[in-house]
């Protein structure tokens, strides 16, 4: 096996240390002389090898270090537990589990639209239900009345579900389900035409329930319509939800968005941020869980407060948004401090050992 050159030349210049001394010992000066010219460039020689091995170590140790804060800069931490609040004209959920309402949805007018079923349920002993066609086609009604109630609303899972307000007036639009529910009003149950048409509800009948249930999801089909509107008392609470956005199609059909949001604020919990939501700013949200999500109407908009835990929250003027999400550098500041000091230390040390390595001679 081939030897190492700077491992023989330094076991040789041992040897020649040893004989030095040697020479020494015996008053022959011109032998220690030689020897120790011998030492001195041998020495030179393997100062010089050593000295670029160690400015490449130098060099190696201060680029990890340098890569290593910049990726922990860079990255994102996966998720972060945030909180928001907007106010808004209109906002998109898509649940990610079955929804039921908990509270009754008030109005004075309600309009279905794309029925698929509406059954008079347990009303005097009995149960029919009024079907039109056989292909089920589709129908809309409007009931107008005082205070019809809108009870155990059902969404299923994944819908897409859009919310539109106004003055006195909520629209809603899901599309990827369908939708279920109940109706208490104060009226004989009528036969529903095929086409729009107006029942008034009597306020001298006891109240009764109607159930409906709107079609079944089809590609491309029309979402469903649900308006309520005059006195119109609601909320949407207990939700769960995979995604949140703020934008609407202006004009309608045009391909172009823009931002519903009026105003609103954000927090990070993990690193104690806290940022404002300006007019027209886009918001987007993909929530990995949702601890608290409640949309209620505030005069003519919506408000939204949103407790959670996102894979991403971008928020900004649109083509100027950012994920806020925390660094791990951030990350690790305000809630490792102890690891933050040390890799500080660490950090600090291999900088000023590279460049005291790099800069620096060995004696010869």
């Amino acid at each position: 096996m081939r030897k190492n050159p700077l491992n023989a030349l330094e076991v040789e210049r041992k040897i020649r240390e040893t004989e030095l001394v040697k020479h020494l010992l015996e008053d022959d000066l011109g032998g220690a002389r030689k020897r120790l010219e011998w030492i001195s460039i041998a020495q030179k020689v393997s100062s010089d090898r050593t000295h670029r091995r160690n400015n490449l170590t130098a060099l190696i140790i201060a680029a990890f270090c340098t890569i290593a804060v910049g990726l922990a800069m860079s990255l994102k931490m996966p998720y972060a537990n945030v909180s928001i609040e907007l106010v808004t004209r209109e906002a998109t959920f898509v649940n990610s589990e079955t929804w039921r309402s908990r509270e009754p949805f008030v109005a004075d007018e309600v309009f279905l639209g794309n029925l698929q079923s509406v059954s008079d349920w347990k009303f005097n002993g009995s149960s029919k239900e009024v079907r039109y066609g056989q292909v089920m086609q589709p129908f809309d009604t409007t009931l107008v009345g005082s205070g019809i109630e809108l009870k155990e609303f059902e969404v299923k899972t994944k819908a897409i579900i859009e919310l539109e307000t106004s003055a006195n007036q909520l629209s809603m639009y899901v599309q990827r389900a369908n939708v279920t529910g109940y109706l208490s009003v104060r009226e004989d149950i009528v036969a529903l035409g095929g086409t729009s048409r107006k029942e008034t509800s009597v306020p001298d009948f006891p109240p009764k329930y109607i159930y409906f249930k709107t079609i079944d999801p089809v590609l491309d089909a029309e979402p469903v319509h649900i308006d309520m509107k005059n006195n119109v008392s609601w909320k949407f609470d207990n939700m769960k939800i995979d995604s949140l956005g703020t934008r609407i199609e202006n004009p309608l059909g045009s391909g172009n968005f823009q931002s519903a949001v009026i105003s609103g604020s954000f927090s990070i919990h993990e690193t104690n941020f806290r940022g404002n939501i300006a007019k027209y700013d886009d918001v987007l949200l993909e929530i990995a869980d949702n601890l608290r999500l409640s949309v209620e109407n505030d005069g003519p908009y919506l408000r939204i407060l949103f407790e959670g835990r996102v894979s991403k929250i971008m928020v900004g003027p649109q083509g100027f948004v950012k994920d806020y999400k925390p660094s791990l550098l951030d990350y690790i500041y305000h809630n490792q401090r102890i690891t933050f000091l040390w890799s500080t230390i660490v950090f600090m040390w291999g900088m000023i050992w590279s460049v005291r390595k790099t800069f620096s001679r060995n004696a010869v």
